[in-house]
């Protein structure tokens, strides 16, 4: 749906494999609901694009689940399903692939795109998962009634997005890195030291 000028390394479980730099976008899946016939599109912001390099898509369960959507992943846990829970859709996971929990989901059509109900799944708020605390809900999402808007609300908030702020929020970011990077060289030292 739109690109961020932004992009992040995302890194193998493989110390040894290099980094893959990889753009970020607000992108768009849809899901053919089996209770109810209807379509959803699902709106991912901040997501990793890979292009044509995965045959599905990724979403983090943190991403969904700081946003204040209760997003169930423990198959042990007998008292709930393991799902996606938004007020107004309930996405079933199923572990078709060893530990791995998916749900089908397929590209929108332009018409889907125009017509179906949208729900967002993850905030518009830059997503930096290194200040993530975890268990902890945003306070600006947690009161909030819903997180569905009609199909063209997504495209005007994006459009009006502020280039400058993000900039800034980038350079506060980088900035962050070097300083706890710096922190834990220092640390370094002083351990090797004693």
């Amino acid at each position: 749906m739109s690109y961020t000028p932004r992009s992040a390394d995302a890194y193998a479980y493989d110390p040894a494999l290099p980094p893959t730099n990889v753009p970020i976008m607000s992108g768009a899946t849809a899901f053919d609901c089996p209770q109810t016939g209807n379509t959803f599109i699902l709106i991912i912001n901040e997501a990793l694009y890979y292009r044509n390099r995965l045959d599905h898509s990724l979403i983090n369960p943190n991403q969904v689940q700081s946003f204040g959507i209760p997003l169930w992943d423990n198959p042990f846990d007998e008292r709930r399903h393991v799902g996606i829970e938004s007020k107004k859709i309930f996405i079933a996971l199923k572990a078709i692939k060893g530990t791995k929990l998916l749900f089908d989901s397929r590209a929108p059509t332009e018409q889907e795109l125009a017509t179906c109900l949208h729900v967002d799944m993850t905030s518009k708020v830059p997503w930096n998962p290194g200040t993530v605390q975890l268990g902890k809900v945003s306070a600006a999402h947690k009161d909030t009634e819903d997180h569905v808007d009609n199909p063209r609300s997504n495209e005007a908030e994006l459009r009006q997005f502020d280039p400058i702020m993000q900039g800034m929020n980038e350079w506060r970011t980088v900035q962050t890195a070097m300083a706890d990077g710096e922190r834990f060289l220092q640390q370094m030292a002083q351990t090797g030291n004693e």
